[in-house]
């Protein structure tokens, strides 16, 4: 049903559809597919070992195993019907913010933290919530709270900072050479660790993590962590249903970006898509605002 409205609505738009227009359609349904049934096959690599959680459903192989396909199918479909609709010379751009990896480790960043000394529990305990209390922030450098971030217990910006803010970069950097050393046997968790001031500018820059953690493929940070829990394990299989991830390393994780014109260069960015369309309307590019017309000379 969602699959013929989502037709329906594309079908619509492209009756009122006129030179000089701007029609825009996002579709949902090939992410919640990849968070979801990832787990019941590789699409990517039918031959990559089953994932975690499949067993648990091994029922549903045979019923949706082969769905993540089939909806990409119905998707190029949709787009050979736009192609054949509008008029020639129209510029159609099908694009991504991110791809998609198999989430098959599951990663406690708070209990990472607990285990090198960067974070304190009170009272020795080795489990607890950030936010109930149970942390000794008198002793606690650093912390996780939300996905993939890390922040500096710094003082003067934190209720309980201890961290002198010129102390702030030698930590991060220290923090960050541990966690891309990290190996899980053989295997890299972290692939970059990325400072905030590196990656972040503008008004509310201050606001943004510290450090954005980029796991490697096959590995995310767990729901516990992001929500401020340091649980017992440190790393652990993913065996929930939530199977497929983005959250890691952006070069493990690439977009797309296709378009109806030839493209004239490589190494695009996700800014570059909306300066791109700014640029196809004559709207010049707000101040501030990244990116590059990717048409342009």
């Amino acid at each position: 049903l969602v699959q013929q409205d989502t037709a329906a609505m594309l079908d619509l738009a492209l009756t009122r559809f006129a030179p000089g227009d701007l029609t825009f359609m996002y579709l949902s349904d090939i992410d919640l597919q990849c968070h979801m049934l990832w787990r019941l096959g590789d699409p990517k690599d039918p031959s990559a070992p089953p994932h975690p959680a499949r067993a648990a459903d091994a029922h549903a192989v045979a019923a949706h195993g082969e769905d993540i396909e089939g909806y990409y199918r119905h998707v190029d479909q949709l787009l050979g019907g736009v192609l054949g609709r509008v008029p020639e010379g129209t510029l159609v751009v099908v694009m991504s913010d991110h791809g998609f990896q198999p989430y098959t480790r599951k990663v406690n960043l708070n209990a990472w933290l607990r285990d090198h000394g960067y974070l304190v529990l009170k009272d020795g305990k080795p489990t607890g919530r950030i936010t109930t209390g149970d942390v000794d922030w008198s002793k606690t450098r650093a912390y996780g709270l939300g996905f993939n971030a890390l922040y500096v217990n710094e003082r003067g910006r934190e209720a309980e900072g201890i961290v002198d803010p010129a102390q702030s970069a030698a930590l991060l950097a220290e923090i960050g050479a541990k966690l891309e050393a990290w190996r899980d046997g053989d295997a890299r968790v972290v692939r970059r660790a990325f400072l905030g001031e590196k990656i972040y500018s503008g008004p509310r820059a201050a606001e943004a993590p510290d450090m954005v953690v980029g796991y490697d493929a096959g590995y995310g940070c767990s729901d516990e962590s992001t929500l401020g829990e340091i649980s017992a394990a440190v790393i652990e299989d993913n065996l929930s249903r939530w199977s497929g991830n983005h959250l890691m390393d952006p070069e493990v994780v690439p977009g797309v970006l296709l378009t109806s014109r030839k493209l004239p260069r490589t190494g695009y960015a996700l800014p570059d898509v909306t300066a791109t369309l700014l640029a196809h309307y004559g709207v010049p590019l707000p101040q501030g605002m990244e990116g590059k017309d990717v048409f342009a000379p």
